[in-house]
């Protein structure tokens, strides 16, 4: 499974994709922080699979050009595509909360490792 973003700016709209690192059939824990304040940052994705904790490569496949487009108002679609075209197919718990802060790779170990029991891993 590939992780994409779309971060909408008011001239050109941001999309980082990783390749496909998150495995099919097994519990994983994914996480991804950004910034999205400087056109310059690149989110990063911490992925937690099969006992393995890692930061998945990213692909800045369009890089953002101007303000970021509030997005206040809009819905957050996890799983999805806005167009109902790329429907997961597959379950997601979301255990966790959207945090006001960049998490750590160790924050998001210590997460991981406290969690991955609950699912058999």
């Amino acid at each position: 499974i590939r992780l994409n973003l779309y971060q909408p700016h008011s001239t050109t709209y941001g999309l980082w994709r990783t390749n496909n690192v998150v495995p099919i059939n097994t519990w994983s824990l994914v996480c991804m922080v950004y910034d999205a304040d400087l056109t310059t940052n690149d989110p990063i994705w911490y992925l937690g699979t099969g006992g393995v904790v890692s930061t998945p490569a990213v692909t800045e496949n369009s890089t953002p050009v101007g303000t970021r487009t509030t997005d206040v108002g809009s819905n957050l679609i996890i799983g999805n595509h806005p167009s109902a075209t790329n429907t997961w197919d597959g379950y997601i718990a979301l255990e966790q909360l959207l945090k006001g802060k960049m998490i750590t790779l160790a924050e998001f170990t210590n997460i991981y490792n406290q969690t991955k029991h609950l699912y058999g891993v």
